[in-house]
């Protein structure tokens, strides 16, 4: 364009020179002109829209990552024997999840689709981390109260002493999904709805904490 301006401006002072091709040449000038501001006010916006995505994301992987760092000290502040290795395996599987979308933030041409699609897959996962561990932080919770409520009865009935012993030692396996069943069996076979009774006491617990 700039060629094209400094050749239509030589010509000015040229006598000979027809004002229609110089009418010509600046209608395609001023065309040109437009076109390009038009290109550039979309290219402005987009890079505007480009670092407003990428600010959000990363906000976003703040706060996923912020999310997986609670979970994880939620299980570690648990009063519990240790942390069954699938719940590890599902924690890391988050961290790499995480690291995927840190990554795709620092690739050059920026790819926010991609980076979106990354974030959504640790968002889904990492939910699904802090229900399952939530759920465990509760279950255990639950065994403990379950087996102080059947404590009072296990010298007066040996079957669910025997059950609670079961229960105590999946419990130290860390197998608590089974050791709650085995617990609740035990004391709702002596004592019908009273399962019920220690639900709601565990829920108050909560709720004071």
């Amino acid at each position: 364009m700039q060629r094209r301006f400094d050749l239509l401006e030589s010509r000015t002072g040229e006598a000979q020179s027809a004002y229609s091709s110089l009418e010509e040449e600046l209608a395609y000038i001023r065309e040109e002109l437009t076109r390009i501001d038009i290109t550039q006010n979309d290219f402005s916006n987009s890079l505007r829209s480009l670092r407003i995505d990428e600010n959000a994301a990363r906000k976003k992987l703040e706060n996923l990552k912020r999310q997986l760092q609670e979970t994880d000290r939620m299980l570690h502040k648990a009063n519990m024997p240790g942390i069954p290795e699938e719940m590890d395996v599902r924690l890391e599987e988050a961290e790499e999840h995480l690291f995927v979308a840190m990554q795709g933030l620092q690739e050059v041409p920026l790819n926010m689709k991609l980076v979106d699609n990354y974030l959504m897959k640790a968002e889904k996962c990492i939910d699904e981390v802090d229900d399952k561990a939530t759920e465990m932080v509760e279950n255990v919770q639950l065994i403990e109260r379950i087996i102080q409520y059947g404590n009072r009865y296990r010298k007066t009935n040996p079957q669910m002493n025997a059950k609670l012993m079961e229960a105590e030692e999946s419990f130290r396996q860390l197998r608590y999904t089974k050791a709650l069943e085995e617990a609740a069996t035990a004391v709702e076979n002596f004592e019908p709805g009273s399962m019920k009774r220690i639900e709601v006491l565990v829920k108050e617990d909560a709720w004071r904490t």
